[in-house]
């Protein structure tokens, strides 16, 4: 009451007195940045550090508040006040936790279901709240399916069970394409003058060699992480200037939905030139390397960097590509030609020595479905593409809504798994229990 009415001048306290309590003050003084936490001396987090330094300023009576940092011995580092400052505050987490009496008491209460109390729990919070807009979501997708038109194609009775294959193949290839660039002896194939091809999107199932691999640090979140990249020469289409493009770093991402069967299923042809062939020199990241090839080239990739970097240059602009950087050009070139439906892939298994269960199991999988898809008659039909992209529109609509009920339903509660498993406890003691009486 004495600080509320200004009766108190100067008030030493600590952290608790800024939690939850209306005391606004004009300056707040901080003796030190550092406190023991019960088990360790550590700077405050960015929560503490905004809840005590935000009582500074009395609304009505003070334009801005001061906040003074005692410096006893010495300055902190600036990256150690901008994490303290500016860093992200820390995540609430829910401490709502499901007890063997609490479920027994709830299953007693017929109008309040144990389903319904995980609801209310914090942990929900983000579920619940979005729960009208998904129930709405789903009207209107069930009204779309309703309405959706579909036509009937020959020889395209079983497109919906080839659509199914082509996108577990999809999902199948990705997983293991991530799992490969993961690996160590990967990294040692990826060596300068491997053939490999580039999907992203600027490059479509596109050629190229590698130069070089490097490595290139995050923002300030991250700067204790390093992104993997590995700069390519990779085949394009010719240009008047064929080194005007500029080096850069690609995004990584992938496209949401592939629109096509050949794009689905892996089966593109590579990119070919429709006029003279160009190149250009690109830093990519490994999930947008789709195959690594068994063919090498014999590149000095130093001279094709430094030759590619020169030609950005305004003033060297009009010269021709370097010696090396032109062979590389022409090989990859010759060999699209004599491959035009794609370069034979290094076994992951054999040559790169990935001996995971999992992994092995996958990827024959994935060749067991490649050549089952030369078995649907679909493929036969002159409307395939047609019959295809009607079928991926109605699936694509289908997913969604299971989507959506999923979210809207008991399913998608984090808690839900543990309460099974402890109501199955239950009942297994009450069994043994009763066993035992008998």
């Amino acid at each position: 009451m004495l600080f509320q009415r200004g009766l108190v001048k100067l008030l030493f306290a600590t952290e608790t007195f800024a939690m939850g309590v209306n005391m606004p003050a004009r300056t707040v003084v901080f003796d030190s940045i550092r406190k023991h936490d019960g088990s360790a001396l550590r700077n405050l987090l960015p929560g503490e550090y905004i809840q005590m330094a935000g009582r500074a300023g009395r609304r009505g009576l003070d334009t801005t508040g001061t906040v003074i940092l005692l410096c006893k011995g010495d300055v902190p580092e600036t990256s150690e006040l901008h994490q303290m400052m500016l860093g992200r505050p820390t995540k609430l987490e829910s401490k709502f936790r499901l007890t063997y009496s609490m479920i027994l008491n709830l299953l007693r209460v017929e109008q309040l279901r144990v389903e319904d109390m995980m609801k209310r729990s914090f942990a929900e919070l983000d579920l619940q709240r979005d729960a009208q807009q998904a129930a709405s979501q789903r009207q209107e997708l069930e009204q779309k399916i309703r309405d959706f038109q579909e036509s009937v194609f020959p020889m395209c009775d079983d497109i919906e069970k080839y659509y199914q294959v082509a996108s577990e193949l999809n999902d199948l290839k990705h997983s293991l394409r991530l799992k490969i660039m993961n690996s160590a002896n990967a990294a040692k194939v990826l060596s300068t003058g491997r053939i490999v091809v580039i999907n992203n999107k600027e490059h479509k199932n596109a050629l190229a060699v590698v130069l070089q691999l490097s490595t290139s640090r995050g923002r300030l979140a991250s700067m204790s992480e390093t992104s993997k990249t590995y700069s390519v020469l990779v085949l394009c289409e010719g240009k008047p200037n064929t080194s005007t493009s500029v080096e850069r770093t690609t995004s990584g991402k992938s496209e949401a939905v592939p629109s096509t069967p050949a794009v689905l299923t892996g089966r593109t042809p590579l990119f070919h030139p429709e006029g003279p062939s160009g190149h250009m020199v690109v830093d990519v990241k490994p999930i947008e390397i789709s195959v690594i090839s068994c063919h090498s080239l014999r590149v000095n990739a130093t001279h094709i960097i430094d030759d590619y970097r020169k030609r950005q240059q305004p003033r060297f602009r009009d010269d021709l590509p370097g010696r090396e950087a032109s062979i590389a050009t022409q090989e990859l070139l010759r060999l699209v030609e004599a491959n035009p439906d794609g370069l034979e892939a290094v076994d992951p298994v054999k040559e790169l020595n990935i001996r995971d269960i999992d992994f092995v199991e996958k990827f024959r999988r994935t060749q067991f479905l490649e050549q089952s898809l030369d078995t649907f008659q679909c493929v036969h039909s002159p409307h395939f593409i047609e019959a295809f992209e009607q079928t991926r529109t109605k699936q694509k609509m289908l997913e969604s809504l299971n989507r959506l009920k999923f979210l809207l339903s008991d399913e998608s509660l984090q808690l839900l798994p543990e309460y099974r498993d402890r109501v199955q406890v239950c009942v297994c003691v009450c069994v043994c229990v009763c066993v035992w009486v008998c």
